[in-house]
């Protein structure tokens, strides 16, 4: 992507198209975003619900930008954005 922003927004319409297809709790967005075919993918569930404080059945819509940033974190290793930016940058705010 050629800015941060245009890869949150590109993360953000991967979520929504998940939820589209009833992909919504955190569990099923990870399994499907990092299969365990690819991925240590239980690891990352548990990265996830612990970086936003949640539980692995809970909807991801009210937490979005904090499971983007999770998302981001478990990925990069780091995440440098702050929820405002994740936010704007999917249009929450």
């Amino acid at each position: 992507f050629k800015t941060p922003a245009g890869g949150i927004r590109a993360i953000g319409r991967i979520l929504k198209t998940y939820r589209k297809r009833g992909i919504v709790t955190f569990e099923q967005v990870i399994k499907t975003w990092a299969p365990p075919n690819e991925n240590d993918t239980d690891a990352y569930i548990k990265a996830v619900c612990k970086h936003c404080s949640t539980q692995p059945a809970l909807d991801t819509l009210p937490y979005q930008a904090e499971l983007v940033q999770s998302i981001i974190k478990h990925e990069t290793g780091m995440n440098p954005y702050t929820t405002e930016f994740i936010k704007v940058c999917l249009e929450l705010e």
